[in-house]
């Protein structure tokens, strides 16, 4: 955020600088008045009134081509910004460190400040102090009137910015919980229309949007009211000036010329001041948007990290633990333990017991807040991200496809050949049915129509994206749930071949057949580390202690063991023994 403030400040300063030539050229309107009143209607001289006329059109022209520049400068540093900082954005967004929709609505506010008349207002603002001189040089009077009513368009744009900090900001706040709520309620439509929840969640959508109208309409209503107060004091003042430029003119220490033109230089005068309080909100809302970027920049500022050699993926967790945020409780308990390559290890545990999260955590999808995830002896977070992130594979439940081919789609987005994607695929046990579709693997994927596969066909294909590039480290989440008989073979084809080339691999499953074919076991429950070993050892049933001849407490440690139900078809289940 330093860099991109360092790089707006060059077109801001030389917006201000043709904000010099614009403002200086402002004053001929005034010239050109005093010296048709005062010089031309008393000599009668034609030759004179062309000349001027002349002067004052070149001079105005330049003006205008001034300003139309710094309109250009600014609009072109908005859109650079826009784009600079749109890919800073994605990538914290991706790393799951904002909201995306947030993010995007509070660039566009600082981009539209920054192309909007709000900004030249604060730019020809400095130039009130040269406009009040020229009206003192034409006589102390006047430059008095200006002065007073310049302070008295001050005070109301002091008074806006206290008047629209608070409702701006809880708008905001609003706005953004009613745009969550929407999205949800998107992403969850089919839900939403099944279970009759239309209703009631649009009820909630209108409470929240309404609350965000009703701060957006104080905060207009209060913007109206100081509108029209200024409005009213710039009349009065420009009334006053008039009135005190004819008394001038009756006493002789005034021109007729110079009273218009005291007149149009007021305007001058006051205009950024009054500008400057109807840009306010704007202001207030590009003051907003800009911490909230820094925030964004000191939070999720990415490290460059050198290249190392591809990993071994040895994979060992020490002392590794996770919590959302210091209010919230831990949903992985400190931990200790390694993965080795060619090895397969299920996770077991009961719903809740934090498998998705250590998932996440070894695929450094989530970084620990205490301990760390090492990969051959290195912190993952200490590795290049692009680099590992090509010899990782990471199967999530809900296995999203993204919006492009098949091809594109299991190549990661990225430029790979027809073998190394149809490979993917056949290890996957996908490749049939791709070659299926009308349009193979160049079969679009439509985000809005994902009915169009069902969620077998989407997994096998997201499995095929975890196996593309043979990665040395696999993270499998359930990848058998939604998998008939033929995809549960494929997924074991594929899980022996992974083994063949050397990768670690952990799979969260109950499945028997998936089971039978793990080197290492490890059960999860309640966060925490129940219990690690050889399908032997995990399948060996604790022992119950014996009796002690001494009473004991009445409090009863309760040890967790695990019940081998799958032997008969079923799940595996955690059952606690006192």
């Amino acid at each position: 955020m330093r860099d991109l403030l360092a790089t707006l400040r060059r077109p801001i300063i030389l917006a201000a600088g043709i904000s010099v030539g614009v403002n200086l050229l402002m004053l001929v309107s005034p010239i050109f008045m005093m010296q048709l009143f005062d010089r031309v209607l008393t000599s009668g001289h034609r030759e004179t009134l062309f000349v001027l006329a002349a002067m004052a059109m070149v001079a105005l022209l330049t003006l205008g081509l001034l300003d139309a520049l710094r309109q250009m400068v600014m609009v072109r540093a908005s859109h650079w910004m826009e784009r600079t900082c749109g890919e800073g954005l994605i990538d914290a967004a991706l790393q799951r460190q904002i909201r995306s929709g947030e993010a995007f609505q509070q660039i566009g506010r600082l981009r539209s400040f920054l192309a909007s008349q709000g900004l030249f207002a604060l730019l020809d603002a400095p130039w009130v102090i040269l406009f009040t001189i020229f009206l003192w040089w034409m006589h102390p009077w006047l430059g008095m009137a200006a002065l007073a009513g310049a302070v008295m368009l001050l005070a109301i744009a002091l008074l806006a910015e206290r008047a629209h900090r608070g409702p701006v900001n809880r708008a905001t706040r609003h706005q953004a919980a009613s745009r969550d709520l929407l999205e949800s309620a998107l992403q969850s439509r089919d839900a939403v229309s099944a279970m009759a929840m239309r209703q009631p969640l649009i009820n909630l959508w209108q409470r929240a949007n309404g609350d965000a109208i009703a701060q957006q309409q104080q905060a207009g209503e209060r913007n109206g009211m100081l509108t029209g107060l200024t409005r009213f004091i710039r009349l009065a003042v420009q009334i006053s000036v008039l009135s005190l430029g004819a008394l001038l003119v009756l006493d002789n220490q005034l021109t007729a010329g110079g009273m218009i033109a005291a007149s149009i230089m007021l305007g001058r005068c006051l205009a950024p001041v009054e500008q400057s309080i109807g840009a306010w909100r704007g202001l207030v809302k590009a003051r907003s948007a800009w911490h909230y970027l820094q925030d964004i920049s000191l939070h999720s500022a990415t490290k460059q990290r050198t290249e190392l050699p591809s990993p071994r993926a040895e994979v060992s967790l020490k002392e590794t633990s996770y919590r959302p945020s210091s209010e919230q409780p831990a949903i992985i308990h400190p931990m200790s333990f390694a993965l080795n390559p060619g090895e397969i290890v299920a996770l077991l545990g009961p719903s809740g017991s934090g498998k998705s999260t250590l998932c996440r955590l070894l695929a450094g999808a989530l970084e620990p807040s205490s301990g760390e995830v090492q990969l051959d002896g290195r912190a993952i977070t200490g590795w290049n991200s692009d680099q590992v992130g090509q010899h990782v594979g990471f199967l999530p439940q809900g296995v999203e496809l993204l919006p492009g081919t098949l091809k594109q789609n299991i190549a990661r987005f990225s430029e790979a050949t027809d073998a190394a994607v149809v490979e993917a695929a056949s290890m996957a046990g996908v490749d049939e049915l791709i070659r299926a579709l009308p349009e193979g693997y160049e079969s679009v994927i439509d985000p809005g129509h994902s009915h169009q596969l069902s969620m077998g066909q989407r997994q096998r294909i997201g499995l095929a994206r975890t196996l593309f590039g043979q990665p040395k480290l696999l993270i499998l989440d359930e990848p058998d749930a939604h998998l008939d008989a033929s995809g549960d073979q494929a997924l074991q084809q594929a899980l022996r071949a992974a083994k063949g080339w050397g990768a670690t691999i952990v799979v969260v499953t109950h499945r028997p057949n998936l089971l039978a074919i793990a080197d290492r076991m490890a059960i999860l429950h309640q966060g925490k580390l129940v219990r690690i070993g050889s399908r032997e050892e995990v399948l060996k049933p604790v022992p119950m202690a014996d009796t002690p001849s001494q009473p004991v407490p009445a409090q009863k440690t309760k040890t967790p063991s695990i019940s081998p139900s799958w032997a008969h078809g079923g799940q595996s289940t955690l059952s606690l023994r006192s």
